[in-house]
């Protein structure tokens, strides 16, 4: 189960300072419903696709999935079992709910590629049904109480069944161990204390029979975890009282009050060894929670301590008295190291934690625990400290440290009997935790609280902070702390760009070893790199799994420059008949404080004020609001709300306005801004915009920035409480260090982390659905973006955006395209505002709508990527809106441009896609 031919690397320990470093970056985060702290397994194939089970009551949702629990009985547990793909998107789920409770034990993936599973059907509590219902699951009807060994294909179809009779009055909510050898074996530990086999015919076999000899007042044994050898052997560990006997085999526990067990079986039952833990002269209590299995058929162990006692296996033994144990055990039965993690605090603190342990084929273990203390002590040797109470830690095969890392996760547990929460596949570490709303490992944020998992990719790190250098000198002083805006860090070589946190000015930037160029890509433009000098560092990316530290940037204000930047948003698409709401925001980006002053929006002649948050001056179309001091790098935001008359036709073009006038400003022109949205007919409202659809290639080198809208509504029937907005942006068109967040509709959180990837998470945003409440239903974001410099005429800029709310399925946006264009002498210098072309991609036709401002003679134009005519039209129109319906049968699939050139006037122009 546990022997994986994988190796990842993880963070080096800085030696002599007794502080970790980490170099392992979280790749992603996601969500588990879960009804229970119980039912928690996860297993994962060589690809990188994850399986996760878990337990849920009545009904629950994930991904676009209902899954409901029996209508017979609606307060029992039920059995979901959900398929993850490496990129961390839902695959499929089943779920098994019938009268009683159904609940999944461990996963593991075969030789073949199936996912084995146990799934237990039982009574759900003393008063409850005692004949279990049939379930169909994944094609396949059990027909009631029982243990049934599964064996699913990746695609969630059910290709074997095999039963064991339970008493109906089981209630432990936890399956037993399982595991599959290469050959298609499967191997569980039944309740009866047998190990079960079923072979790849679906015919059961008991292995070995577990008779132990109860001591008083003592328990006698119980088994956790199972691996199998690469020769094909089962290892299994858990705890013994007394003695016992296997397969006619004696092991004792000695004197100690408990014991951790080890051993190891032939296929045919054969006890090729056991090996127990001791305590020494002190009673202790030890349990053994975790065991794998390197490719020479070396053990290790991990487990829990009791009774402050050391940790002993034959002659080998803790220093110190330990919290948990790690050990390693030859392929012959011959202990070679322990070593003792001490740091939970009581011992209560660890019961129900997690005992995650997996090791490569080279013997390089990986442990996850969970720990109340705010540092790790291994064998008393200088603490390491903790930042949250979750920790991976790696020893090598010669039971050295080679790191440990914690998290702002806390651990899933199963009620004290151990999980399976750590899985190595494909490079990556797969870790199942419990996180809060909002808690953060490195870019990634868990959206909501309970039950998640995480994957965590090795690279070699870069880290350091960026504040702000107040007084200019260079370097950080007393008092200075982090800037407060997020930043993008870039490196070149490898091109990436990972943001900071406002809050602390920590980043992390990940890749792979060799040269590395580090740099700020990019801050507002009164504000300066003051360290390093120059402001770039030129570093090197240090061995996988390892991390420099200290790589801090200092960004100084430039004095005396005042400057207010003016944004004014849509919140959705405008519609006649309905209510739509703008975002007007201000924002110091400056270095002196404002002392106030004015903001106003003006709205489109054709629009009807309704409303303004805080509400402001009305008079006519016009909204003014005073505000008062403004400090650097601080914003102000104002919505007004406003209605269309029904007869509002599509492909009407408002025009709005806002400004926020500043004497003495030293950039005005970003004082005031104006806003051209098109009233459309009903649309998908998950959608992204962009401010151009055209650029000159004069434009893209002169640095004219793009500016992106990613606007949501919650479309669903209840309320969405998180949101988060996903973007990877392309870097062979766009700069990401260029990144900036310009306006959002609500508190939200922005990262970049890799080659490009946005994320903006909007954390208890608590949207209501649209039936309720249109407006508040709805939000956006905005952020700008530079083209790389050197695109030329017929580049296309795609970008497209996904979105997610709570445990939906991701909602993929539209692709927002601008195309690079020649400047021809009948083009204007001025590239065009977004109009209204539909349907864009087209196939046969495509329909123009605007608005003309006199009527005359018109041309419309099919023009090629290079400014060549393929197809025009002469019209002759009124004044006013303008619908005209292009041919486009008889042109070649590809991208074009739409040109209209009216009587008066700048021609507008559009890129479309004919397919």
């Amino acid at each position: 189960m546990r022997f994986l031919r994988y190796i990842v690397g993880m963070a080096g320990l800085l030696l002599g300072t007794g502080q970790a470093v980490q170099a392992q970056q979280t790749a992603w985060i996601r969500q588990i419903p879960s009804a229970v702290n119980a039912g928690q397994y996860l297993a994962a194939d060589a690809a990188g696709n994850v399986y996760t089970s878990s337990m849920y009551r009545n009904t629950v949702h994930i991904w676009g999935n209902n899954c409901d629990g029996s209508p017979s009985n609606l307060n029992d547990y039920d059995a979901l079992l959900t398929r993850f793909n490496a990129n961390g998107d839902v695959a499929w789920v089943l779920t098994a709910n019938g009268n009683g409770n159904e609940h999944l034990g461990e996963l593991t993936v075969n030789a073949a590629g199936n996912l084995t599973a146990v799934l237990t059907i039982e009574q759900s509590n003393p008063g409850g049904p005692t004949t279990g219902v049939g379930i169909t699951l994944g094609g396949q009807t059990l027909p009631g109480f029982g243990r049934y060994l599964l064996e699913i294909s990746p695609k969630g179809t059910v290709l074997a069944v095999a039963q064991r009779p339970v008493p109906i009055t089981l209630h432990h909510y936890v399956a037993p161990m399982l595991t599959a050898d290469a050959q298609g074996n499967k191997y569980y530990f039944a309740e009866d204390s047998v190990i079960v086999t079923m072979n790849s015919s679906g015919v059961l076999r008991n292995v070995a029979a577990f008779v132990g000899h109860k001591r008083a007042g003592d328990n006698q044994m119980a088994l956790y975890d199972m691996a199998i050898g690469p020769q094909g052997d089962l290892y299994g560990i858990g705890r013994l009282s007394g003695w016992l006997t296997v397969n006619g085999t004696d092991v004792r526990a000695g004197a100690d009050n408990e014991v951790a067990l080890a051993f190891r079986i032939s296929p045919s039952g054969v006890v090729r060894w056991a090996v127990t833990s001791s305590s020494g002269a002190t009673q202790g209590r030890h349990m053994g929670r975790a065991i794998a299995v390197d490719g020479a058929g070396n053990a290790y162990l991990m487990g829990q301590s009791f009774g402050g006692a050391p940790v002993k296996f034959g002659t080998r033994s803790t220093t110190g008295t330990p919290d948990v144990f790690a050990a390693k055990i030859s392929a012959s039965g011959q202990p070679e190291w322990v070593r003792g993690l001490g740091g939970c605090g009581a011992a209560a603190s660890c019961v129900g934690g997690q005992w995650g342990l997996v090791v490569d084929q080279a013997g390089t273990s990986f442990l996850s625990g969970g720990s109340a203390a705010s540092s790790l002590t291994i064998d008393n040797a200088n603490p390491v400290q903790l930042a949250g109470p979750s920790y991976l830690a790696s020893f090598d095969a010669a039971g050295s440290l080679r790191s440990v890392r914690s998290y702002a996760l806390s651990p899933t547990g199963t009620n004290g009997t151990g999980t399976q929460p750590l899985r190595l596949a494909a490079g990556s570490l797969y870790l199942l935790a419990t996180a809060r709303a909002g808690a953060v490992l490195d870019q990634q944020t868990a959206t909501t609280a309970g039950h998640s998992l995480v994957r965590f990719d090795a690279m070699a790190g870069l880290s350091g902070t960026v504040y702000l250098d107040a007084n200019g000198n260079g370097q950080q002083d007393a008092g200075e702390g982090a800037f407060p805006q997020s930043v993008v860090i870039s490196e070149a070589n490898q091109q990436l760009s990972f943001s900071t946190n406002p809050a602390t000015g920590a980043y992390s930037v990940f890749g792979q070893p060799g040269a590395a160029s580090l740099s700020v890509a990019s801050v507002l433009p009164h504000y300066v790199v003051s360290q390093p000098s120059p402001a770039a560092y030129s570093t090197t990316f240090p061995g996988v799994g390892q991390s420099t530290e200290g790589l801090n940037f200092g960004v100084r204000p430039v004095p005396n420059q005042p400057d207010v930047r003016v944004t004014l948003t849509p919140y959705g698409n405008a519609r006649a008949g309905f209510l739509t709401k703008y975002r007007l925001t201000v924002e110091n980006v400056g270095t002196t404080t404002i002392a106030g002053g004015t903001a106003t929006a003006t709205l489109d002649a054709r629009a009807t004020y309704v409303a303004s948050s805080p509400v402001g001056t009305q008079s006519g179309g016009t909204v003014s609001w005073t505000y008062g001091s403004l400090p650097p790098l601080a914003r102000l935001t104002f919505d007004v709300q406003f209605s269309l008359p029904v007869n509002t036709a599509a492909g009407t073009v408002l025009n709005s306005s806002a400004a926020a006038p500043l004497a003495g400003d030293v950039a005005p022109t970003d004082n005031a801004t104006t806003e051209k949205q098109t009233v459309t007919s009903p649309l998908d409202p998950n959608d992204l915009t962009v401010n151009f659809s055209q650029l000159t290639a004069q434009q893209v080198a002169a640095r004219q920035p793009l500016d992106y809208t990613v606007r949501f509504q919650n479309m669903g029937t209840d309320t969405a409480f998180t949101a988060v907005l996903e973007d990877t942006l392309q870097l062979s068109r766009l700069v990401p260090g260029s990144l900036q967040l310009l306006a959002h509709s609500h508190n939200c959180v922005w990262t970049l982390s890799n080659k490009g990837v946005l994320s903006i998470r909007f954390p208890n945003i608590k949207l209501p659905p649209r039936s309720t409440n249109v407006i508040a239903s709805q939000g956006f974001a905005r952020f700008r973006v530079l083209p790389q410099p050197g695109l030329a005429a017929g580049a296309v800029i795609p970008n497209v955006a996904r979105i997610l709310f709570d445990y939906e399925a991701p909602v993929r946006t539209n692709v927002a395209r601008t195309l690079v264009v020649v400047l021809t002498p009948t083009r204007s210098a001025q590239a065009a505002a977004a109009w209204s072309l539909y349907p864009n991609p087209a196939t046969d036709a495509l329909t123009i709508a605007t608005e003309l401002t006199s009527a005359g003679p018109i041309r419309v134009q099919l023009l090629d990527p290079m400014g060549r005519v393929v197809q025009e039209q002469a019209l002759t129109t009124a004044a006013g809106p303008l619908r005209h319906t292009l041919d486009l049968r008889a042109v070649a699939p590809g991208l074009y441009i739409v040109r209209l050139l009216p009587a008066t006037g700048q021609p507008l122009s559009q890129a479309i896609i004919h397919q």
